[in-house]
């Protein structure tokens, strides 16, 4: 399986309660900048707000003790299987500051009219960020990055005409990104 970035959202269904692998047998491809970022303990000791310790305290929880046999690091820009790439997008998680990589990352399978761009968290609610792209969410670590990454992939899938869709979509989650004023509209397939 693999996994856009880190947030408690895209991980929790890794581990059951009682902290057990769900998918004991699973491959589980991870950026290697989030995992670096989010494991890096001396990011996590510098952490001051509760959320913030929270989303390293989960990360932790989830990946810790992971075996190496599970886990696989990819760098972001990287194709996965033939035909999978990952697709760096800074913004969400930690990337585009001096000193980090991009973190989030998007995952395209087929090229132009006949791929298919999964968007994670590029866009969380498309009725609202597609529309208004220049907006930020409180998730957004470098909310600048997130506006341009997400502005830039927007255009690319307008031009392209691929199917998009991402993790907070609405049913059916598969459609096609338009231009749509200075924004864009998510137009679900039928």
């Amino acid at each position: 399986m693999v996994i856009s970035h880190f947030h408690g959202d895209h991980i929790h269904g890794l581990r059951n309660k009682a902290g057990d692998f769900v998918f004991p047998k699973a491959r589980v491809l991870v950026p290697a900048p989030e995992y670096a970022f989010w494991m890096d303990d001396g990011k996590a000791r510098a952490a001051t707000d509760e959320c913030s310790k929270g989303l390293f305290a989960n990360a932790r929880r989830v990946f810790g003790g992971m075996p190496e046999a599970m886990l696989q690091r990819f760098e972001p820009g990287t194709e996965l299987l033939p035909g999978l790439r990952s697709v760096p997008a800074y913004g969400h998680t930690p990337g585009h500051t001096p000193g980090q990589t991009p973190g989030h990352t998007l995952f395209e399978a087929g090229r132009g009219p006949q791929s298919f761009l999964y968007l994670a968290d590029l866009t969380n609610v498309p009725e609202l960020f597609a529309r208004n792209p220049d907006w930020a969410v409180s998730f957004d670590m470098d909310a600048a990055a997130a506006r341009r990454v997400r502005r830039e992939v927007f255009a690319k899938l307008v031009a392209s005409r691929a199917v998009a869709g991402g993790f907070h979509f609405p049913f059916p989650a598969f459609g096609r990104i338009e231009a749509a004023g200075n924004g864009y509209a998510f137009k679900p397939l039928a």
